[in-house]
């Protein structure tokens, strides 16, 4: 890479890095300690969202703002977040059952046609969706290589 074109990406990363400064989101927050996927560093996490099946309600680039919930706090309608297959998944719940077991929850994306094919117990979530900020998450994306 040559001097002048480390020196641009040096600029645009200045420039993101005020515009999250003027949002008031705290860089480290957003692409620090939590682009790993680590939930046991704080009682909130953050995360971008990096597919549409929540929109148009969390869009892509958008970040979720999540915090530990009990089985008592969940009701249908809550928006989710939990972990399948290493990967981290934001979605509605549409329905909530007692079983033997303990509390069997359904997900279903927005924008998705059907419910998740499986069910989750409230041990797999790891939070609660308690605030969106619009597009602010596309710079984690950016800065890890964007969506692959």
């Amino acid at each position: 890479m040559t001097g002048h074109s480390s020196q641009a990406a040096n600029d645009v990363r200045h420039r993101l890095l005020r515009a999250v400064e003027e949002r008031r989101i705290g860089f480290a927050e957003i692409v620090g300690i939590h682009r790993k996927g680590t939930d046991d560093c704080c009682s909130r996490c953050i995360r971008p969202i990096h597919d549409g099946s929540m929109a148009p309600v969390i869009g892509v680039g958008d970040v979720v703002v999540t915090k530990p919930v009990s089985a008592g706090d969940l009701a249908v309608g809550d928006v989710v977040k939990y972990r399948r297959a290493g990967i981290d998944i934001v979605h509605r719940i549409v329905s909530l059952e007692t079983t033997v077991d303990g509390l069997a929850l359904t997900t279903k994306g927005d924008a998705n046609n059907a419910p998740d094919r499986s069910t989750l117990t409230v041990d797999e979530l790891t939070g609660v969706v308690i605030a969106r900020v619009p597009k602010i998450g596309w710079i984690t994306i950016w800065m890890n290589g964007g969506l692959n």
